[in-house]
Parts: C-alpha cells; sequence; structure tokens
C-alpha cells in the first residue's frame, strides 16, 4: 500500500508536470497562430504589393511606348515644318514672279499703242494688197470670159479644142487661187479688226477714259428695241397695238376648257389630265421656275406650250436652244466690240419691256401681261452652263405684293454685261414670266442634273399607244380674244398653301410624309424645297371653286407629283433590291384612286428588271 501511495504521490507530481508543459504548449499553440496570421498576412500584402508592381510595369510599358509615339509624332512634325518652310519659300519665289510678271504686262501694256500703229499700218497695206488682188481678178475673169468666148467661135478642132480646154482650166485653177487668197486676206483683215477693237478699248481703260455704257445711248438700240414675242399686230406706227384684256369674269376652268377645244381644232388630243398637270406646273413657278416636258420625240412636246399660250391668252418666245451653247450671254446676248453695241437676244429684249421696276418707261405698255417662255429642246446643250444661274435666280423671285421692296428684289436680278467694259444692267423677271423647257431623251442629248430637276416638274410623254396618220394642223385662230393680265393670272389664280383648307392640307402633309418615308427607305429621301413643292401643287390644282377641299382635285394633283417628282427619282435604283418598297409606292398610287400609275410602275419594275434591273420612268399615256 505504501508503496502504491508512493507511485500514485509520483504520479501526481509528474502530472503537476505536465500541467505546465500543457500551458506551455497551449501557449506555443497561440504564438504559432498568431504567427501563420502575420504570415497570412505578410503574404496577402505580397500578393498585393506584386499587383501594384505589375501595374507599374504596364504603365512604364505604356509610358515608353508613348514616348516612342511622341518621338515619331515629333519626327513627323519636323517634316511637316520643313515642308511648310519650304512651300513659304515657293509661294515667296511665286510671288516675286508674279510681281516680276504684273510688271512685264504693265510694259506690255504700254507698248499697246506702237503695236497698235504697227497693225494699223499692216491693215493699210493689207487693203492695198487687197485691191490688187480684186484687180488682178477682174482681169483674170475677163481673160477667163474671153477665152470661153474665143472657145465659142473657133472651129471643132480636136487639138485647137484641146489646147484652149487647157488654157481654159489654168485660167480657172488661176482665178480659185486668186480667190482663196481674197478670202484668206479678208479673213486676216476681220481678224486684224477685232484685234485693233480690243487694242483700243486696252488703250481706253489705261488712259482713263469716261466709263458709260457706250460711246452712246445707241449702244443699247437693240437692247430697248420691243421683241416681236409682245407683238400683236400693226397700230400707227406699224409695230405694235395691244389687244384688249380678258373679261376678268371669265373662271379658271372656262379657261382651261377654251385650251382643251383650241388644241383639239389644230389636231393636238391631250387629257384633261394632262392640260391640268401642265397648267398647274405653271401656276406653281414661285416654287418650281420650270416645267419640263420629256420623252419621245414627235409627241406634241413643243406644240403643247405654243397652242396653249395662244388660248389662254399669253404671249409666247420660242428659243430654239443650240449645242454650242455655254454660257448666259447665249440667253441674253453680248457686247460686240466691232460695232461698239449691244447685241440683245429676244429674251432679252422681253426681260427689260417687262420689268417696270428697272425699265419703267421701255414696260410701260407691257406692264400686266403674260410672257411663255419656251427652251426648244434645252438638252441639246448643257443647261447647267447656260441657265442655272439664270435657275437659281429665277427660283429667289418674291411674291409681287413683295416685288416693289428693291432690297427683297435685288438678289432675284438678272446682270446682263451691256458695255466693253464690263458694265452691266440689271433685269427682273418677275412671275408673270413663265419658262417651259422640252427635252428628247436619246443618244444626241444630255440627262438633266438633279438640281435643274429638283427645281422644275417633269411631265413626261411616251410612246403614243396608237399613231395618228392624219396630218396635224399647222395652227388655228387666236382663242383667247385677248390677254390674260398678270393680275388675273398671279393673284386670282395663283393660291398660296395658306389658302387651302385645314383638312386637305393635313391630308396633303400625312401623304407626303408617307411617301418621303419609302423614300428614305430607298435611299432616296427628299427636304423640304421637296415637301414645300407638292403642297403647292396640290393648293393650285384646278377644281371647282365651291368646294375647297375636292377630294378628286387633292388624289389627282398627289399622284401627279408621284409621276412628276418622285419616280425621276428613282432612276437607276437597283429592282430586285427595292421591289417591296416600288410595291408600297404603287400602293399609295392606287389608294389616290389611279390605278393607271399604280400598274404602270408595277409594269415598269418588271420591265426593268427584265432587261438591265435598274429602274427607269418613261411616263405614262393618261386617256
Amino acid at each position: 500500500a505504501e508503496y502504491w501511495k508512493s507511485q500514485i504521490e509520483a504520479i501526481k507530481a509528474e502530472y503537476a508536470g505536465l500541467s505546465a508543459l500543457r500551458a506551455e504548449i497551449e501557449e506555443v499553440r497561440e504564438t504559432f497562430r498568431q504567427e501563420m496570421e502575420s504570415l497570412a498576412d505578410a503574404e496577402r500584402q505580397a500578393r498585393e504589393a506584386k499587383g501594384e508592381w505589375e501595374d507599374a510595369r504596364m504603365r512604364v510599358a505604356d509610358a515608353e511606348r508613348r514616348l516612342v509615339e511622341v518621338a515619331h509624332e515629333e519626327g513627323r512634325l519636323r517634316e511637316t515644318h520643313q515642308e511648310l518652310v519650304q512651300t513659304v519659300a515657293e509661294l515667296e519665289t511665286r510671288l516675286t514672279s508674279k510681281k516680276a510678271e504684273y510688271k512685264d504686262v504693265l510694259e506690255a501694256l504700254e507698248r499697246g499703242q506702237d503695236r497698235l500703229t504697227r497693225i494699223e499700218r499692216e491693215v493699210e497695206s493689207l487693203e492695198a494688197q487687197r485691191q490688187l488682188l480684186l484687180a488682178e481678178l477682174g482681169r483674170d475673169e475677163e481673160r477667163l470670159e474671153a477665152v470661153k468666148a474665143e472657145l465659142d467661135g473657133l472651129v471643132p478642132a480636136q487639138q485647137v479644142l484641146a489646147e484652149v480646154r487647157e488654157s481654159l482650166q489654168l485660167a480657172e485653177r488661176d482665178l480659185r487661187e486668186k480667190r482663196e487668197t481674197l478670202s484668206r486676206v479678208e479673213s486676216e483683215e476681220a481678224w486684224l479688226n477685232a484685234q485693233i477693237a480690243r487694242r483700243r478699248d486696252e488703250l481706253d481703260n489705261l488712259n482713263g477714259e469716261s466709263n458709260g455704257v457706250g460711246s452712246s445711248d445707241s449702244s443699247l438700240d437693240d437692247l430697248l428695241m420691243p421683241p416681236t414675242c409682245l407683238a400683236s399686230g400693226d397700230d400707227d406706227n406699224g409695230y405694235i397695238a395691244v389687244l384688249p384684256d380678258r373679261q376678268p369674269a371669265e373662271q379658271e376652268m372656262e379657261a382651261l376648257q377654251r385650251v382643251h377645244e383650241h388644241l383639239e381644232e389644230c389636231g393636238l388630243v391631250f387629257s384633261r389630265r394632262v392640260i391640268n398637270a401642265f397648267h398647274t406646273s405653271l401656276k406653281t413657278a414661285v416654287i418650281s421656275p420650270l416645267t419640263v416636258l420629256a420623252g419621245v420625240s414627235g409627241t406634241g412636246k413643243s406644240q403643247l406650250p405654243r397652242f396653249y399660250a395662244d388660248a389662254m391668252g399669253f404671249h409666247f418666245l420660242k428659243i430654239p436652244v443650240q449645242p454650242r451653247w455655254d454660257g448666259p450671254q447665249d440667253l441674253f446676248g453680248f457686247y460686240n466690240y466691232i460695232e461698239k453695241r449691244y447685241r440683245a437676244t429676244d429674251l432679252a429684249r422681253a426681260l427689260v419691256h417687262l420689268d417696270p421696276y428697272n425699265w419703267p418707261d421701255e414696260a410701260k405698255m407691257f406692264e400686266d401681261r403674260v410672257l411663255l417662255v419656251l427652251l426648244d429642246e434645252m438638252n441639246l446643250a448643257r443647261v447647267e452652263h447656260y441657265f442655272s444661274e439664270f435657275l437659281s435666280r429665277l427660283e429667289g423671285r418674291p411674291l409681287d405684293k413683295d416685288a416693289g421692296n428693291k432690297d427683297v428684289r435685288r438678289p432675284a436680278e438678272i446682270e446682263i454685261d451691256v458695255s466693253r467694259r464690263g458694265q452691266t444692267k440689271r433685269v427682273y423677271a418677275g412671275q408673270n414670266i413663265l419658262f417651259v423647257g422640252t427635252m428628247n431623251e436619246d443618244e444626241s442629248t444630255l440627262s438633266l442634273s438633279d438640281k435643274v430637276l429638283d427645281r422644275a416638274n417633269v411631265l413626261r410623254f411616251p410612246k403614243p399607244k396608237d399613231l395618228r396618220w392624219d396630218l396635224l394642223t399647222v395652227g388655228g385662230p387666236h382663242k383667247a380674244g385677248g390677254h390674260l393680265t398678270k393680275a388675273r393670272w398671279t393673284q386670282d389664280w395663283t393660291r398660296s398653301v395658306t389658302e387651302m383648307d385645314n383638312t386637305a392640307h393635313d391630308r396633303v402633309a400625312h401623304r407626303v410624309s408617307e411617301i418621303n418615308a419609302i423614300m428614305d427607305e430607298m435611299g432616296r429621301p427628299f427636304g423640304h424645297r421637296m415637301g414645300q413643292a407638292i403642297l403647292h401643287y396640290c393648293a393650285n390644282y384646278p377644281s371647282d371653286p365651291s368646294h375647297t377641299a375636292n377630294s378628286d382635285a387633292i388624289n389627282n394633283a398627289l399622284a401627279d407629283q408621284i409621276e412628276m417628282r418622285i419616280l425621276p427619282r428613282l432612276h437607276g435604283v437597283l429592282v430586285d433590291e427595292q421591289r417591296r418598297h416600288l410595291d408600297d409606292l404603287a400602293r399609295v398610287a392606287k389608294s389616290l384612286e389611279d390605278e393607271a400609275l399604280g400598274d404602270e410602275i408595277d409594269s415598269t419594275a418588271q420591265r426593268s428588271h427584265e432587261r438591265d434591273g435598274l429602274f427607269a420612268w418613261r411616263g405614262l399615256t393618261r386617256e
């Protein structure tokens, strides 16, 4: 028992020692745990530091790359600087050269008098040679006549006849050479006269002579002569007799009926729809200053304006366009340096005599008249060269009630060069001057630009369904019985958009937006000008005055504008890609109760698909 008690005591002592060891172990474990937490924090901080190091390394790489780019940009800027320095040096060299050239020009002008004197002496010498040649030519002709007479009196003998014929041929050859020499001398004389005129003009400019329109008022005599298109007969002075004004009580529909009857009497059969479209296009000249009649030759395009003007009571001026036209001077005339006078055209004379603002004396007799101008086959020459600037002026014309204001009117006035020194006279073409152009679409003509088409109503005349075998009459008697007054045309018959009924206005505006959405899908949208032009056309379409919102008139007007303005803009679109949108356009036409137009759009798309895949509108024959 004692032994086991001692063992128990020993075990208790050992257990007490183990408790201390356990406490130490626990302390070591706590220290280990804290050290592990510190190690985890250190590893996290190391990872964060490594990430920051990677970011810094990337920023350093980016900075190095940017530094290289800056170095390249600096090199490029240095090269650009060198190029600019070289360009400045070249410009300075050119400026020095131009100054030298200008000095040479001044010296050349100073030598002009001497050159003119020498040219005049040469002309005198050539004139003397010309007289000698004329005298020699006369002698040769006398010898020729003598030889012919001698030949007639000779007894027929083969050898003698051959010799005489040879002499005659030599004489005739010599005579031709003399005539060619004389013609060449005359051409040189004409050229020298032109050179003398120009040199004299240069000397006049150098000597600072009086400017003026010409040496005397006679330089404008040709411009101030009344044109034949404003003549209506013979008066006591042998030139103009003014027909009475038409009765103001006549209604627009009555005048259109007379136009229709007059065309039928002259052998021209046009549907009421075509006549109304042409008439309305002229009434919208304030926003669409040009009406174009296009299509197949021989369909009456040139006759329609002529007989329409005759029946309506307009003056009429036909201007055949020439292929050589390349500038406004072909329309308005030019200053002749030889004659020292302005050579005017009928159009320039007509504009002067219908302009009460700049030419009140000349326009006094015609201030209330309307003139229809026809540019026949206008696309034989490039319209942009001879008519584009004038068209822009016409587009900017104010309404007649505002034209009296000089500041409002001036941007629309045309400047005509009437002097050898560049002096101009201003002319204003008012709302009473209407412009129509015809164009044949074949290989000999030029197409119209988008600028011209965007400012014009285009009526197309396709191949007739049935050819007529009877001859058309040349014309009938004047059907108007007088002149339609300017006030009647521009104030009584022409209406503004603000005069439309609200219901009609909203209906047209909705349709125009619908059409423009379809055009936008095809990549051919239009802007404000086109939308306003369509609205203006609908406002002026002729209808019964007792119905301000005539449904048929609005439908016809909208369908007309699809035909005249929308379809020409689709020329060249790919039919297969846009077939769905073309079908939408045909659907809109049919919803306007114009089945013929809708069907023709479908037919044109199908024909274009079968031909080359490009849409090409050729017009619609109205019944």
